[in-house]
């Protein structure tokens, strides 16, 4: 029992001091502020976020979430929806992350029957400009965060949001996802059209060259299909008939089947990472548990290993801690020196499972492969300040437990923490050291 609590203490005292850490955001989706600001926000829908993936789980039906983020109804009846569901979900990380963000943004130690008009109305209240300001800045003390935006490739060279791309909005085996497609994309960036293969993947070339130029710093692929690349002359055809769609209209084309889609999707993917390499860009790729009816089988990493292999001159990022394979995870950074590991969202997926994931890790890996934070939230920027509670907290709890165990002191736990939270993201990223008035928070 002494040991328990000495390591309580320890992780404490770690904690506090974690927290005045200046930190790089590893993973954010967010919107320019003005998005936010114009977002209606109040103590309902703010589970609108990943906590909706539990209440569906513990019964939530469509129905009912339609209404519970329906802002046309009065507060009062939305609530009536989510309030029986509260207790369900309570225990799990992902609620712990939001009940965490309400205490320290707005001071509530709960949301019940008493209060959520209350937090309501602190919430629009402190829904005005500075808020990224205040979040980011003030509350998290982020130099900066990396940003994949839904809405635009390259912000403001000056904004502390520092921009990475989708495959989605390079690839044109997959299906649009919040932008435009890659056509589109190609003729407004390059100011030209394409309509054969070779033309479209010098396009390629170039269109990464550009982001790379305009401070794009990585590209995100969310399909694990890509053990192996078709050829050219497999799906070249593929490609004709996509541009024959494009001009033609879905009513009189002969659209790609699923399996034809993957062909062509999987020859791109590859391509996008041969360019990746030779243009400086980290390869960022999902693992792991990805929502709701999600089959998360098929975003087990150890399935990309011969690619990571295939390009060792790429830089790769594994997402999420690979949940729930943590373990084998740490074994591919282990095996492959290209690969960095990232705790983003794995923090508010299953804290216990997190902080063994990250014990091991430090047995498997070198500590400068591996990052601690990353906030992976759209407009619900309240989200990414609880994840970084948890975030401290987790690491704060390992390096206590391995101080305890005599394997760290007290200051070289704090120089771990330093690379996970700050210098590992930088280095990877070639940010620099970047301070909290490098950049414009909005």
């Amino acid at each position: 029992m002494e040991d328990n609590a000495t390591t309580r203490q320890v992780a404490n005292e770690l904690y506090q001091s974690i927290s005045e850490l200046v930190i790089i955001d590893a993973h954010e989706h967010l919107p320019p502020e003005a998005s936010r600001l114009a977002y209606d926000v109040d103590a309902v829908t703010l589970f609108e976020n990943y906590p909706r993936f539990e209440l569906f789980t513990a019964g939530m039906t469509d129905a009912q979430y339609a209404t519970m983020i329906d802002r046309d109804i009065p507060v009062d009846e939305r609530w009536s929806v989510l309030r029986g569901f509260l207790p369900l979900i309570r225990q799990t990380s992902s609620a712990r992350t939001t009940y965490l963000s309400v205490r320290e943004l707005y001071g509530f130690d709960d949301i019940n029957d008493s209060n959520y008009l209350e937090l309501t109305k602190a919430m629009k209240a402190a829904n005005k400009p500075g808020i990224y300001r205040r979040v980011f800045r003030d509350h998290c003390r982020a130099a900066a965060a990396l940003n994949q935006c839904f809405f635009r490739i390259h912000p403001a060279p000056d904004s502390f949001l520092r921009p990475q791309v989708w495959e989605h909005d390079l690839n044109v085996g997959c299906a649009p996802h919040h932008h435009l497609h890659p056509f589109e994309l190609i003729e407004r960036e390059l100011n030209r059209s394409v309509s054969t293969l070779p033309a479209y993947k010098q396009a390629l070339a170039d269109l990464l060259q550009l982001f790379r130029s305009k401070g794009v710093l990585g590209i995100k692929l969310l399909f694990p299909t890509i053990q192996s690349q078709p050829l050219d002359d497999e799906v070249e055809p593929l490609f004709d008939r996509v541009v024959d769609c494009r001009r033609t209209g879905t009513a009189d084309c002969d659209p790609l089947n699923a399996a034809e889609q993957t062909a062509l999707t999987d020859n791109v993917a590859h391509e996008i990472l041969r360019i990746a390499g030779d243009v400086g860009m980290t390869a960022i790729q999902h693992s792991g548990y990805c929502g709701t009816w999600s089959d998360w089988r098929v975003t087990n990493p150890t399935n990309l290993i011969p690619v990571f292999s295939q390009y060792p001159q790429v830089n790769f990022e594994i997402y999420h801690a690979g949940h729930p394979w943590v373990r084998e995870t740490g074994m591919v950074a282990k095996a492959c020196p290209n690969v960095w590991l990232n705790l983003c969202w794995s923090h508010s997926l299953s804290g216990r499972m997190t902080r063994s994931g990250l014990d091991e890790w430090f047995d498997l890996v070198p500590a400068n492969k591996i990052i601690a934070f990353g906030g992976d939230t759209h407009l619900w920027v309240e989200w990414s300040v609880g994840d970084l509670i948890q975030a401290r907290e987790n690491v704060a709890s390992v390096l206590a437990g391995r101080i305890n165990e005599g394997l760290l002191k007290e200051e070289q736990a704090m120089d771990l923490a330093r690379l996970m939270f700050y210098e590992n993201p930088a280095d990877l990223y070639d940010l620099g050291r970047p301070g909290l008035d490098d950049f414009r928070y909005e």
